[in-house]
């Protein structure tokens, strides 16, 4: 598909869609590449801009938040937060940036976890 008459929006959402799909197909880069008619140098840049440099797959996976207080948050392992991690399916509508945090929210993100999100991540 021809993405130059896209806005930047457009492009990223295009993009973010074409990576979930080739997430799903378990193909290797190369062939998802070849049998969807994508050039490769295209797909890495794209999968670069919007995953940084990493080349594996990777899934969205959330952490419960509950009303803990920081210092007992900070205490837990990483075993205990990997326990608590569900891979969901996730539509993307805003992106929230906070120093090194990244946070995507939709329409059904309640407000007041994205305000206790952001406030612990200033925090931090």
């Amino acid at each position: 598909m021809d993405t130059k008459g896209m806005s930047f929006a457009e492009r990223n959402e295009y993009w973010d869609m074409v990576l979930e799909d080739y997430d799903s197909s378990g193909l290797n880069r190369k062939d998802y590449c070849t049998k969807n008619d994508i050039p490769i140098r295209t797909f890495k840049y794209w999968e670069d801009k919007l995953r940084g440099k990493s080349t594996s797959s990777s899934h969205v996976a959330f952490a419960e938040i509950s009303d803990m207080e920081h210092e007992d948050w900070c205490s837990k392992t990483d075993d205990d937060l990997t326990r608590q991690q569900t891979t969901l399916s996730f539509e993307t509508e805003l992106v929230i940036g906070c120093g090194f945090y990244t946070l995507g929210i939709n329409s059904s993100t309640p407000m007041e976890l994205v305000k206790k999100v952001l406030k612990e991540v200033s925090n931090a």
